[in-house]
């Protein structure tokens, strides 16, 4: 279940959905009801497990946060060596 308020939420729950590994509740509609429902559609249907598994998988493959720092430092330093060579 997805409830995107603010910031990039709307846009990773966005993602999550289209993956097929969740469903998105909009804040404002978001009641008891709702939310059981979603959460009987989820539990019901094996393909959300399925799909969040897989991106489980992949993200876990990744390298998690600290190949994520690697490739941002080497993106700053590809901008600043191409800043320099431009000076």
């Amino acid at each position: 279940m997805l409830v995107p308020t603010t910031w990039d939420k709307p846009d990773n729950a966005r993602r999550v959905a289209e993956a097929g590994a969740g469903v998105i509740l909009k804040p404002g509609r978001c009641s008891p009801e709702r939310l059981r429902a979603a959460i009987e559609q989820v539990l019901g249907d094996p393909s959300y497990g399925e799909a969040a598994r897989t991106y489980a998988g992949k993200l876990a493959a990744a390298g998690g946060p600290a190949r994520a720092a690697e490739l941002i430092e080497v993106l700053v330093g590809e901008r600043v060596e191409a800043a320099r060579s431009a000076a």
